[in-house]
């Protein structure tokens, strides 16, 4: 596992390791998103944060605090040894239950305070984010 912060992750700072195709994005014991990744995480997030997917709202809604969020880089085997890479991803989604992701995650959190709390900051939301996100 690599363990850095939103900030270094996207500074572009890290060696590729495509071994580690799993990230887990964190706020200390607040797992927010799960995802799988065939290339560097800093174009990954990027990615997120271009096509405005509800990760990459959080991530921009809530900088500068999102700078200091943590970014776990994690192969199958640091998940469950014998696991391949969707199956870990599932694995995780199931037991961690990220704020961010439906698929897989037996809570509905949209619509929840805490999901509430990482879209309704910072002036982004009142340029029409919450009609968006269905705030």
């Amino acid at each position: 596992m690599i363990n850095t912060t939103m900030d270094k992750a996207l500074a572009g700072t890290l060696s590729y390791s495509p071994e580690h195709d799993l990230y887990l994005i964190r706020d200390n014991a607040v797992v927010l998103y799960i995802g799988i990744t065939t290339q560097h995480i800093t174009d990954r997030l990027f990615r997120h944060i271009d096509n405005g997917s509800l990760i990459g709202l959080a991530i921009l809604l809530n900088t500068p605090e999102s700078n200091r969020w943590s970014v776990d880089l994690l192969s199958p085997v640091d998940v469950v040894p014998g696991l391949d890479t969707a199956t870990a991803e599932k694995y995780l989604i199931r037991s961690r239950r990220p704020l961010f992701n439906g698929t897989y995650n037996p809570d509905d959190n949209c619509g929840s305070d805490l999901y509430r709390h990482y879209l309704r900051r910072g002036s982004l939301f009142q340029n029409n984010v919450a009609g968006r996100v269905g705030l």
